[in-house]
């Protein structure tokens, strides 16, 4: 379902000003369980008619604050509004958060509607709705649990909001592959997987991945499927960018992704987010 209730001629209560910074509760509605949701915002100085918004999103220690420190500086030199919506483990585990509750507990797929997904649009209309903002679009980075959190959004969500996505140095990933069950692939999902795939692969996702993010740590899943991807984050993420650009050339379709390598950097999520950010804003129609 894709969300289409932005304000358009209405007068708008203005509750986000230029300056602020602070955090409001989500209400998530029957869909999600109206289970709350903890929403970090910051508001840069200047004309928020100019602003764009920059979602971040945290990974598996589920410290939303941190992720909006990290990333307050470069939301401010760029003119972001930032949010970061914070996932507590207790309420979302892995299979709501990482996996986007994009199958039920019987491996069944959820309309879109369902998907955790739709909690950023919803969140977006509400900032949207309640600031002097125009556009109408939003710019998401994620690290480690986020980035798989990022490319699974770019993946699933049928959400007309989203512009420009980073995904940092996720542990694993979903294939566009009807020949492989989720969560490594999407057999089942679609009667129409080359179709499917042209609309993926035609959004801008960018991954980025730290070159010394090679440690198989307490973190790091390790199942047979995982390990076909690769032994380690960096060759994961070689993997999934090099795998599905091939497809895309086989299938004629255009492929608007990039991957990007941040030198001497592990799995550091207080450098590759500003560094996504940095990537997103200066390199836009690099390949």
């Amino acid at each position: 379902m894709i969300a289409t209730t932005l304000v358009a001629c209405r007068q708008k209560e203005i509750l986000f000003h230029p300056g602020d910074e602070s955090s409001f509760i989500h209400q998530t509605g029957v869909n999600f369980g109206n289970r709350p949701l903890e929403v970090f915002y910051h508001v840069p100085q200047g004309n928020a008619k100019d602003m764009e918004v920059l979602f971040v999103m945290h990974g598996a220690s589920r410290n939303g604050d941190d992720y909006f420190r990290w990333t307050i500086e470069v939301a401010d030199k760029y003119g972001f509004v930032l949010l970061a919506p914070s996932f507590p483990a207790e309420l979302y585990p892995t299979r709501e958060y990482q996996e986007g509750n994009i199958v039920d507990q019987d491996n069944v797929f959820h309309s879109p509607e369902k998907m955790t997904y739709q909690l950023i649009d919803d969140i977006f209309e509400y900032v949207f709705n309640h600031t002097d903002l125009k556009i109408k679009r939003y710019n998401i980075i994620g690290h480690s649990a986020g980035g798989q959190f990022v490319h699974r959004l770019m993946q699933f969500s049928e959400s007309q909001y989203i512009d420009k996505a980073v995904a940092c140095n996720p542990g694993w990933y979903t294939f566009p592959d009807e020949t492989i069950d989720f969560p490594y692939g999407i057999a089942g999902y679609t009667d129409d997987p080359k179709s499917y795939r042209k609309r993926y692969y035609g959004r801008d996702l960018t991954i980025l991945l730290g070159t010394a993010d090679t440690i198989r740590d307490r973190s790091f899943r390790v199942t047979p499927e995982a390990d076909l991807q690769g032994l380690s984050r960096f060759e994961r993420g070689q993997t999934f960018f090099n795998e599905n650009r091939k497809v895309a050339m086989e299938e004629g379709v255009l492929f608007n992704w990039k991957m990007k390598f941040i030198d001497g950097i592990d799995h550091n999520g207080s450098i590759m987010c500003p560094e996504a950010v940095e990537f997103m804003c200066n390199n836009q129609n690099k390949k």
